[in-house]
């Protein structure tokens, strides 16, 4: 049996989708299009970070959501976040729809649109944005599986803001561990690199509406275009019939001209459980 690995399913913002904190934006994998799968997730964080940017206050999050994969290669999701550790209560929605396909036979291509909510007093730097749109192309070699990911994002800074990502990553597969062509093993190392705008993030310090005072943290923030973070990630999925288990260390490393003087180096957990309510 052919295991798709469930991070591909799982809705985030994102992203990296790079930069937001469940693995990937529901989205199809060359090899299972033409399947059709919906999958629910329970998901606990135990920080967040986007471009190498982390929260205000380091809370930890308890994620749930819906993700569907069409056989045409169409995707969306529906998630939600609710902090459980400094308050509790529900700081983020996001909704997402694209498309996966091919072009020139081998080219895996997705385009997508995403939509967030963010409580009003959130301490996420990206609660400023409301917009997404990405694209991103990937190809598949025999030890590795290079990708680019371009993304525009739109919400309350004057000007929208730009990104690049590069990332570079690898599949390990392990099929019958335990049971014959019932379970797969999937080790999904991968780094990436990225370079952006950051005027979400002067936004996010200049904006009164945040409900506290943010002290010893410039906010002349350079908004040109510049290197924004490096991430690395471990995911450790285990599937077995309708069932996933997948714990993932990340670690981000903050770049730019503001990096070191209100930024650091954060390393965090997320643990994901999910069961396909369609899988076929």
């Amino acid at each position: 049996m052919k295991f798709l690995p469930a991070f591909l399913l799982l809705a985030c913002s994102t992203s990296f989708c790079f930069a937001g904190n469940l693995p990937d934006t529901a989205r199809a994998d060359a090899d299972t299009l033409g399947a059709r799968q919906l999958l629910f997730s329970v998901d606990y964080l135990s920080d967040k970070t986007y471009l190498g940017r982390e929260n205000i206050v380091s809370d930890k999050y308890v994620a749930t959501a819906l993700s569907y994969v069409a056989p045409s290669g169409f995707f969306s999701s529906l998630s939600a976040y609710k902090i459980v550790s400094s308050e509790n209560k529900f700081d983020e929605a996001d909704i997402t729809a694209g498309w996966d396909f091919r072009i020139f036979n081998s080219l895996e291509t997705m385009l997508s649109y995403s939509h967030f909510f963010f409580s009003r007093n959130s301490s996420q730097p990206r609660s400023t944005l409301r917009n997404n749109f990405e694209a991103s192309f990937m190809k598949e070699y025999r030890w590795f599986t290079p990708a680019m990911y371009f993304d525009m994002n739109f919400g309350r800074a004057a000007k929208p803001d730009f990104s690049i990502r590069f990332e570079i990553s690898r599949d390990f597969e392990f099929d019958s561990l335990f049971t014959k062509g019932n379970d797969a093993l999937i080790i999904s190392p991968n780094a990436s690199i990225a370079a952006a705008t950051l005027n979400f993030y002067s936004a996010f310090l200049r904006d009164s509406t945040q409900g506290r005072t943010i002290q010893n943290i410039g906010v002349n923030v350079n908004s040109n275009f510049q290197l924004a973070s490096i991430d690395l990630a471990l995911p450790v999925e285990y599937n077995i019939g309708k069932f996933m288990l997948r714990p993932e260390i990340r670690h981000t490393i903050p770049l730019g001209d503001n990096s070191k003087s209100d930024n650091k180096e954060v390393t965090y957990f997320i643990f994901s459980v999910g069961y396909f309510l369609i899988d076929k």
